[in-house]
């Protein structure tokens, strides 16, 4: 049922992203990437700021949603290291996010 849901989450995102009209602004997918990707960092740090802020990792973690579906349309070779900095850095989000929802509970 979790997994449904993430695949829902990302799809909803896809959605999102496809009716803001992000990618029509004029920004390369590259552009684009980078600025989801510095986005997703920012609410990383900001989060961590503001004592585990929930609402931010899950903004960043949107983000990562985002800059992945764009990352569909690089080179191979590209792909493979934005990948790499998307995965990391979600990995990193989740990891706060985890010890902010730990942290609320106990």
């Amino acid at each position: 049922m979790e997994n449904v849901m993430l695949k829902l989450k990302k799809y909803l995102n896809c959605i999102i992203l496809l009716v803001t009209g992000f990618t029509a602004s004029g920004n390369s997918p590259d552009e684009s990437i980078e600025k989801l990707i510095r986005h997703a960092d920012t609410t990383y740090w900001l989060g961590q700021a503001e004592k585990g802020d929930v609402r931010l990792f899950n903004r960043g973690l949107s983000a990562l949603d985002q800059a992945e579906v764009l990352c569909q349309k690089l080179a191979d070779k590209k792909k493979a290291s934005v990948q790499a900095r998307i995965d990391g850095l979600r990995t990193d989000i989740i990891e706060q996010k985890e010890m902010a929802h730990d942290t609320w509970i106990a």
